[in-house]
């Protein structure tokens, strides 16, 4: 990913979003004083440029200065920016038991995928991902968010014929 280091003792959010031109993600790292100390992102090579310069115009500066900003940049990557900022400031949800975890860049867990795929009727794992933000970082969970997806559709047939957990 393209950016400065993350310093030492940063908090570090992650965001990721896919666009018809290919995924887009960013790593932001805000100093224990709330100032962006870096700012790294993937994307396209034709937007690399402009939001090189969204990047080194965020770094140094106070995440709420950031949140206001406004750039030339493409939409999708400010609005990664400012929701990683936002969620930099909520509090942090408490980490599901490990045996649970599911997607490691967003901190989701089974429970978390199998409980919005029952509530919202979620059969793809673009829906899933969606809905929960599994397998939206790096990837590598999409085989472990369809296999639930997968349980939760086998057991609401079993239920629906009165058999089987749902």
């Amino acid at each position: 990913m393209a950016g400065a280091p993350v310093p030492p003792g940063a908090h570090v959010v992650s965001e990721s979003h896919r666009t018809p031109r290919g995924p887009l993600a960013l790593r932001l790292a805000i100093d224990g004083g709330g100032v962006v100390a870096s700012l790294g992102f993937e994307c396209h090579p034709d937007d690399a440029p402009a939001l090189g310069a969204l990047a080194a115009g965020a770094e140094g500066r106070g995440a709420e200065d950031v949140l206001a900003m406004r750039s030339g940049s493409p939409d999708p990557f400010l609005f990664l920016l400012q929701e990683a900022l936002r969620r930099w400031r909520s509090p942090r949800p408490a980490a599901p038991e490990k045996g649970d975890l599911l997607c490691r860049c967003f901190n989701v867990s089974e429970g978390e995928v199998r409980l919005k795929a029952r509530e919202l009727g979620l059969s793809t794992t673009d829906q899933a991902t969606e809905a929960t933000r599994a397998g939206g970082g790096c990837t590598s969970c999409l085989a472990d968010v369809k296999r639930v997806l997968d349980g939760v559709r086998r057991a609401a047939r079993g239920g629906a014929r009165g058999g089987g957990p749902v």
